[in-house]
């Protein structure tokens, strides 16, 4: 509940931070998403899960931002048998991916766990520099897979998101899982990941809620990741990039 969530915050030193629609939970359906952050403006911006291949879906964005001052939309799904992403970039979902730009929302992106490709990674370049407006985010840092220096996983595959200036990425507590599985260093992968993209095209993602152990240990595992960056990166980490992304505009 968002009392459970301002009271982690309060007690870590989080000053506010984005309530994201839990897909599993309750699909396309933002009606609580909506409610908890209004009831806590100051504190809580809302990003939302919208079907993007449903033709009134930018009049909903629209009508979301305007009314609930929505800052981001969250957009998820598989390949389709053909390898295709229908739900990100076909002919209708165009018209959601417009009416992002026009807003100057972030649009987070999240598609299963894979390995990264060019082919994966093109989808999102030509969108990145079609609709420029738009911030577009990979969720969970676009799956890399975690290994050794020098690279840590971040393959030539993510030359291309170097690209367009609107690309970012989440670093998420299911990463830093996913790197203590691989036996890589989660402060060596992220001084890897600031040198290649910036600290401003980075940020933290708890997954409080998806993840079980207490928000205070989700604290302490990112500042302990974020040991080797210089303060005003680790600032821009966990704090000024996702404010810059997701901060309401009133």
């Amino acid at each position: 509940t968002p009392d459970i969530v301002l009271e982690a915050w309060a007690q870590n030193g989080v000053s506010g931070g984005v309530a994201v629609q839990f897909y599993s939970a309750y699909k396309n359906d933002n009606s609580y998403l909506l409610d908890s952050a209004d009831a806590h403006r100051d504190k809580i911006a809302a990003t939302v899960i919208l079907d993007a291949v449903d033709p009134s879906t930018p009049a909903k964005l629209r009508a979301l931002t305007k009314q609930h001052g929505v800052t981001g939309l969250r957009l998820t799904g598989n390949q389709d048998s053909q390898g295709q992403y229908p739900w990100l970039d076909s002919d209708v979902a165009q018209a959601t991916w417009a009416a992002a730009d026009q807003l100057g929302l972030a649009v987070v992106v999240m598609y299963p766990p894979g390995i990264p490709s060019v082919a994966a990674f093109s989808h999102l370049t030509v969108l990145a520099r079609r609709y420029p407006r738009a911030k577009l985010i990979l969720d969970h840092f676009g799956w890399p897979a975690f290994e050794g220096p020098p690279d840590y996983g971040l393959s030539a595959a993510y030359d291309a998101l170097k690209g367009p200036s609107n690309i970012y990425f989440k670093f998420t507590t299911t990463n830093l899982d996913a790197l203590t599985k691989a036996n890589v260093a989660p402060e060596a992968f992220l001084r890897r990941a600031v040198d290649a993209f910036g600290a401003d095209h980075i940020m933290w993602g708890s997954s409080f809620g998806a993840n079980a152990p207490p928000y205070a240990q989700l604290v302490k595992r990112i500042r302990s990741a974020a040991v080797t960056l210089t303060p005003a990166e680790r600032r821009a980490v966990l704090n000024d990039t996702g404010h810059a992304m997701f901060a309401r505009r009133a």
